[in-house]
């Protein structure tokens, strides 16, 4: 059901080129929305006028944004130190650059991601959300399943897939560049290879996933597709894979 109270608060997913987000009242997602962003020098002014905009504002419960890049590492929540973030993230082979920034993620089930992000995207956020923002990741949120069987998932979206190995416990978790669907199948079969005992199903979601879910299944045997559930009326005219991670997210926190 579509509601029509105000928000607690945002979900936002920020992608370079593309901007969506979701509006949340009572755990319940209003409505599903996203618009293009331009590259380059004109980004920032774009994204400083589209969170002016009313459904943009802050709410109570501040805003959360997911930001997808390969620009990221996971570390144990218990080793991390502030002042160590930009050591973490050139150990991880993510040297640091006068025009990023490093934020780290709140600890999720004793992980936190450290995640580079453009300082112009930084700026206009904080000077939109202050303190009520809060950060994320796909690969985080990926990260912090808790599979009962070995599983692999791959979270897709435009320009990454966000991928994870399970089995008792966290075995591997990367972002890896996306070109093509030849992108996955390659990733897909060098985990099963690397862990050849492993019986692994195979979990696919985000962008594209159903058409992904079919190429997989003529390699792979268990292969299912994860396509979130919402009312057509919130959907709106987007498509519904292309937010699975904000809509997961939010289940996932109520």
């Amino acid at each position: 059901m579509e509601t029509t109270d105000a928000p607690d608060r945002l979900l936002i997913q920020f992608s370079d080129g593309r901007f969506a987000f979701c509006p949340v009242s009572g755990g319940k997602i209003g409505t599903l929305a996203s618009c293009p962003l331009p590259h380059g020098e004109e980004q920032a002014d774009a994204l400083r006028s589209l969170l002016r905009q009313k459904a943009l504002q802050c709410p109570e419960g501040g805003a959360t944004v997911l930001y997808d890049t390969d620009r990221v590492c996971l570390i144990p929540a218990e080793y991390y130190r502030e002042e160590d973030a930009e050591r973490y993230m050139t150990l991880s082979g993510i040297p640091g650059e006068a025009e990023r920034r490093t934020v780290a993620t709140a600890p999720r089930d004793g992980k936190i991601a450290l995640i580079s992000i453009a300082r112009t995207v930084y700026d206009c956020l904080h000077s939109a959300y202050g303190d009520r923002l809060a950060y994320t990741h796909p690969l985080l949120e990926s990260a912090v399943r808790h599979a009962r069987k070995p599983l692999l998932a791959a979270a897709l979206t435009r320009s990454f897939v966000h991928l994870s190995a399970y089995d008792e416990g966290l075995l591997f978790a990367e972002t890896l560049p996306r070109h093509s669907d030849a992108d996955l199948l390659y990733y897909l079969g060098a985990l099963t290879k690397i862990y050849a005992g492993t019986n692994f199903r195979i979990e696919i979601s985000g962008t594209d996933a159903p058409q992904l879910r079919r190429a997989a299944a003529r390699y792979f045997r268990h292969t299912r597709l994860f396509r979130p559930s919402v009312n057509r009326s919130v959907a709106g005219s987007e498509n519904v894979c292309d937010f699975t991670h904000l809509i997961r997210l939010n289940h996932e926190n109520h």
